[in-house]
């Protein structure tokens, strides 16, 4: 089905492990928040936090933990770890032609991330993506993040679109469960093979078959 027979009207597509090359990295900051309590953590944590917006994942490390300072000091302290790394993400493959091509067509691009304004935009400014947005959704901008579909009811009002004239790209499980919740259809961005057991999600491998998705070439 070709582009113009989807009556897609808007595209709502998460930031990191999406559009940015940023879950190694992201990892690492995780690590080092947490050695500097002198704790370890793992890549089982490090994924269940993937989709909960920042102050809900750092009140879970404080309670896990038992870490005493306030949670505005460990925001503070946790942003400024990810915020020294933004120049080392890069943009996946395909995903910028991919986009534009979608500008082209008329079709508005939203970025919807559980992630905090300030690392979003930043992010998006050092890779010269901001401008093909519309609107960037944040996760300091709702009370829950993913799974909830608060973040996905939110980009639809703004979009001005009903959930069958909108597109969700996601890379993870609480991702697309907050999109399918909110009635988006959703493509699943995972190179790995994935069976999320939610239906209907396609899962496509690369922003390459994305692009095939939409416009068959």
């Amino acid at each position: 089905m070709e582009l113009a027979e989807r009556a897609l009207r808007a595209v709502f597509i998460d930031l990191d492990g999406t559009v940015l090359h940023t879950i190694p990295t992201l990892y690492d900051c995780y690590l080092k928040f947490l050695q500097g309590y002198g704790e370890i953590g793992s890549p089982e944590e490090f994924d269940r936090l993937n989709g909960p917006t920042l102050p809900e994942v750092i009140l879970y490390l404080k309670e896990r933990y038992g870490i005493r300072e306030n949670s505005e000091s460990l925001l503070a302290l946790y942003q400024e770890n990810v915020l020294d790394k933004i120049n080392e993400f890069s943009v996946l493959p395909g995903c910028e032609e991919c986009l534009w091509h979608l500008r082209e067509q008329g079709v508005n691009l939203f970025i919807v991330t559980s992630s905090p304004k300030n690392f979003a935009q930043k992010a998006l400014e050092a890779h010269g993506l901001y401008a093909l947005f519309t609107s960037v959704i944040c996760g300091d901008e709702i009370e829950k993040g993913k799974p909830d579909p608060m973040i996905y009811q939110e980009a639809l009002y703004r979009a001005q679109v009903a959930p069958q004239q909108a597109l969700a790209i996601e890379d993870s499980f609480r991702g697309v469960q907050s999109a399918r919740a909110a009635g988006v259809p959703t493509l699943f961005l995972s190179s790995e093979n994935q069976n999320l057991g939610l239906d209907p999600v396609l899962n496509v491998k690369s922003w390459k078959e994305v692009q095939l998705f939409l416009f068959g070439s």
